[in-house]
């Protein structure tokens, strides 16, 4: 039984082409792994799998960003973010790395400046972070030393975790190779920046542990990767995927453990990577709570709207391969959602999205929280729906759910 690569990873997120209407754009592929290798229905409540295929994804600059009339440290935070090459998560469709108005942004920035311990080949400090309860938007500033050469292919490890009422948990999901960030050179000598990307859900109101471990350069994540791909051929060798469904395949990876299994190789490869500069860095930044967010239940499904972003959390069983989409509609008639093609027709056949109407996708996504691609704030939407897509012998069928709307006034 010959499976396609489409099948094997139809549980990830990312616009596949069609492949009766279209080749199969491999380059696309690669990219869309590398950078989300988190659920692409985030509802069915399955940790995502690291399972990474190709070499290392080519970052994309942004740049062009106008600096609207703010504090010098928010400035300065957004001079960072223009010249910035985003990490493996950090869509430059996010508030402040898009070149939107950046007007009363100011208040979910903080600049105060914590400076980590550690290595003395370079001094790291960070440079300011931009966040609600659920997102962070966190940048770093690292000095050399004179005599330490910086490569412009360098990239940073970043190792995260979570601390709230005194329990730390890892998020091993936005942590490693997968998340690396290309240093950026600085307007002064021997000074690197690199920006990075979270989304928990109540990140706010706790503390984020940082550790920064080893710069590397580019060839060595590609090494990395080819080595595991390498690695994870033979873990479906010896399970014969040709004698197999898809399904057992799945629950074959689950058995095996074999999330921790890729995360393990990963760090054992690197552990013998020629590191550019060896050594650790480390932090915990204080993430305030704003006290922004709207907590909206009915019918089983709670949704937490903040500034720049939302929660889905599903109470209830959805039916076999069922999923769920949240679809936010603000005052002005602006739309966001998310969805592959087949979901979209579908809105557009409901009336759900009108040709002509201010549609917007979610700039981000990672297990049940929503990025948005500017701040909106709770005041300004009009509505939150969810709709539970099933696919069925008929096709794409979806059920709404109105989560919240608000009070209509005279």
């Amino acid at each position: 039984m010959k499976h396609d690569l489409y099948e094997l990873f139809s549980e990830y997120g990312g616009e596949l082409p069609e492949i009766e209407e279209k080749p199969c754009d491999t380059e696309r592929i690669k990219q869309l792994v590398l950078e989300g290798t988190q659920k692409k229905r985030p509802m069915r409540r399955v940790r995502p799998k690291l399972f990474i295929i190709c070499a290392a994804a080519v970052l994309t600059a942004v740049s062009g960003l106008t600096v609207a009339a703010a504090t010098d440290g928010f400035s300065h935070f957004r001079s960072i973010l223009g010249r910035t090459e985003p990490s493996g998560n950090l869509s430059d469709e996010l508030p402040l790395m898009s070149g939107s108005d950046v007007s009363g942004m100011e208040q979910n920035f903080s600049e105060n400046r914590i400076v980590f311990t550690g290595s003395g080949a370079m001094t790291v400090s960070t440079a300011g972070m931009y966040y609600d309860n659920n997102t962070l938007m966190l940048s770093f500033e690292m000095r050399a030393g004179t005599d330490t050469a910086i490569p412009d292919n360098a990239v940073v490890l970043p190792y995260f975790t979570r601390i709230k009422d005194g329990v730390r948990t890892e998020l091993p999901n936005q942590s490693g190779l997968a998340n690396a960030a290309a240093l950026t050179r600085g307007d002064e000598p021997d000074t690197y920046y690199a920006t990075f990307y979270l989304t928990e859900k109540d990140l706010a109101d706790s503390k984020v542990g940082v550790t920064l471990k080893n710069i590397i350069t580019t060839d060595d994540t590609a090494d990395v990767y080819s080595a595991l791909i390498a690695e994870q051929e033979s873990w479906r060798d010896e399970f014969d995927l040709d004698s197999h469904t898809i399904e057992e395949w799945k629950q074959y990876w689950h058995d095996n453990d074999f999330d921790k299994r890729t995360r393990d190789f990963v760090e054992a490869r690197l552990a013998e990577c020629g590191s550019v500069v060896k050594g650790e860095w480390s932090a915990e930044v204080d993430i305030s709570d704003i006290g922004k967010a709207a907590t909206f239940s009915r019918d089983g499904f709670t949704v937490t709207a903040d500034t720049l972003s939302l929660t889905l959390d599903i109470e209830q069983e959805l039916p076999e391969y069922a999923f769920a989409v949240p679809v936010v509609t603000m005052s002005d008639g602006t739309v966001i959602f998310d969805g592959g093609t087949s979901e979209e027709n579908l809105l557009s056949q409901m009336g759900v999205i009108r040709s002509g109407e201010k549609c917007r996708r979610y700039a981000h996504i990672f297990a049940n929280v929503f990025s948005y691609s500017e701040p909106h704030p709770v005041s300004s939407i009009a509505d939150i729906s969810v709709y539970v897509f099933e696919s069925n012998d008929s096709g794409l069928t979806a059920k709404r759910r109105i989560i919240y709307e608000a009070e209509a006034t005279s």
